[in-house]
């Protein structure tokens, strides 16, 4: 917990809560907007996080399968160290991992009870506000109100309560679900249901459209959690209420149309499924009912996972082969070809509209061979791995998919090739792309480096912009920047010839953002990391992107990009534009 001033020493333990919200209310001002249909009070005493219906499954089956196939390349053989540099600041030995956190069960309704009846007092005046804008201002006071009382869970979980209710309130979505993410994180509730049920039963249009389309915007990210989860019930219905709002923004109503239909494809081949479903759970070996199961999940959810063992057990003999072998582990790069080859042509012999989940789960195992091969059979590897770009996972981001060069490039030229992002010129490329991360992420960058490797990771943290940069002045310097308002800080250990990188290797570069600091990795070792809440740092000038809470990268002609991606650790970033 942050210390308070010294003037607020000796405080009863709320009052941080009473001196921030008192702040930030006097600044904020009063701006006339519509005033907003609010509920009886913001510290609702009835108010309880929603719970949602999970679809039925099967148990799970066995055999066990292995470990997905991924691109993360094998670490880089380790040089011996060069002579000490002159006066680098050397991250410190890395800690033991920390205990996992534990979510705090839901506080009692009796101290629930005296805890907002404090606040209802505490936050009387804001809360006398019933204009949409006052309603969104009490909801981000509230929210930044949490990080105050983190010695009291009472007291937190009834913030983010208040803090979803102002946000509905409020007509901002965002807001609410960031709440609700703090919420999910921190107390043993339902994320997800909190949002949907919060979502389905707040107003969407808003104070403009601005706010609207953005509201549209993040209910659509939701959509697509729904339809991941196979909850086509609450799917539907968010679906229809954003038909009518989504016309201020083509593109959101042209993604939003498409979801409609893929709800309703998705939930009538569930309906079909369900029988078979039924009959696993006292006859998991039937093989018709494994064949009808396993290919829904494979090959129309992409859920391979859960549908390779079924296949093992299914009637169709080719499948059943196939799954058998994948299932037993595939040793070698050889391995990975051939099971490759085996779900292309699978994927030829299906129709077009479900092929696409079949070839790329051929080319995961094509990427694992990629390296082993050579001449044209490389050639051809690297044409299917085009066709068929990585899946997007749950809190998973492919960021070069989002990418689009006549919009996000900032300066130099973009050369996109076989699924490869490089300077297609003589100058430094700076790109930025149209994703806002969560408050906790992992930035992933998997590249090589031909003969000057420097490269920056543009990244952001609570609307603070910062960079990572790697292999400055020659090669020599990787560091964060800037801190402190122009210091350059924590430079991590130099690799072999004072260089981080060595021409035509393949690197893995990974900083992961936190609430309480950022690490930089090196193919999965700590490079360096600093202890920060973001507002020691800063971003130079000359590598602004077009606003504060997204991210970008930059790389000189040398370095190719072969994959970045974003890793989604505690709340749900948002997609700005479709691409």
């Amino acid at each position: 917990m942050k210390t308070a001033p010294s003037h607020l020493a000796g405080m009863p333990r709320i009052r941080p809560v009473t001196w921030l919200s008192v702040a930030l209310f006097l600044l904020a001002g009063f701006v006339p907007a519509t005033t907003c249909p609010a509920a009886p009070s913001i510290f609702d005493d009835d108010w309880v996080p929603a719970k949602r219906d999970v679809p039925t499954r099967p148990a799970e089956p066995t055999p066990t399968p292995p470990r997905p196939p991924d691109s993360t390349p094998p670490a880089p053989r380790t040089p011996a160290k060069p002579a000490k540099p002159i006066e680098p600041v050397r991250p410190p030995t890395p800690d033991a991992p920390p205990a996992k956190f534990v979510r705090h069960p839901v506080p009692a309704p009796s101290d629930l009870a005296r805890s907002r009846a404090q606040l209802r007092d505490l936050f009387a005046p804001q809360m006398a506000d019933r204009t949409i804008t006052g309603r969104r201002t009490l909801a981000r006071t509230l929210l930044d109100a949490v990080a105050h009382t983190a010695d009291n869970p009472v007291d937190q979980y009834a913030l983010l309560g208040g803090a979803i209710n102002a946000a509905k309130d409020g007509a901002d979505v965002r807001i609410c679900f960031k709440a609700a993410d703090l919420l999910a994180a921190t107390f043993e509730v339902d994320g997800l249901a909190t949002k949907t049920k919060a979502t389905l039963t707040m107003p969407l249009r808003a104070d403009s459209p601005m706010n609207t389309t953005e509201n549209a915007r993040a209910a659509l990210e939701l959509l697509d959690t729904l339809i991941a989860a196979e909850d086509f019930v609450s799917a539907t219905k968010l679906s229809a209420i954003l038909k009518p709002i989504a016309s201020t923004d083509p593109a959101v109503a042209d993604l939003i149309q498409r979801r409609t239909k893929d709800i309703e494809m998705l939930r009538a081949q569930r309906d079909r499924v369900a029988p078979h479903l039924e009959k696993l759970k006292t006859m998991p070996d039937d093989p018709a009912a494994n064949l009808v199961v396993g290919t829904y999940y494979c090959f129309t959810r992409g859920a391979w996972a859960q549908g390779l063992p079924m296949l093992a057990k299914s009637s169709d003999a080719d499948l059943k082969k196939l799954a058998l072998e994948e299932l037993s582990g595939s040793k070698t790069p050889a391995d990975a070809e051939r099971l490759g080859d085996a779900w292309w042509k699978v994927g030829e012999r299906q129709a077009e509209t479900i092929r696409v989940k079949t070839w790329q789960h051929a080319a995961a195992f094509y990427r694992r061979a990629l390296d082993s091969s050579t001449g044209l059979r490389r050639v051809l590897l690297e044409k299917r791995i085009a066709q068929a770009p990585p899946p997007d996972e749950p809190g998973k981001v492919n960021l070069l998919a989002l990418f689009d060069p006549a919009k996000d490039t900032l300066s130099g030229v973009a050369k996109l090739e076989n699924g490869a992002l490089s300077a297609g010129s003589s100058k430094k490329l700076r790109i930025e792309f149209p994703y806002s991360p969560p408050p906790e992420y992992d930035y992933s960058v998997v590249l090589r480096a031909t003969d000057s490797g420097e490269f920056l990771q543009i990244l952001t943290a609570d609307g603070h912009p910062f960079s990572w940069r790697v292999g400055a002045f020659d090669g020599q310097w990787s560091y964060f920047e800037v801190l402190d308002g122009g210091r350059y800080g924590r430079f991590g250990d130099k690799f072999a010839k004072n260089k981080w990188m060595t021409a035509g290797e393949r690197y893995t570069w990974t900083v992961k953002v936190r609430r309480d600091g950022v690490e930089a990795f090196l193919n999965d070792k700590l490079a360096t990391k600093h202890k920060t809440d973001y507002r020691d740092v800063s971003l130079l000038t000359e590598l602004k992107l077009s606003r504060p809470d997204i991210i970008g990268l930059q790389c000189v002609p040398e370095v190719e990009i072969e994959s970045a991606t974003i890793t989604e650790v505690t709340g749900q970033g948002h997609v700005l534009r479709a691409k």
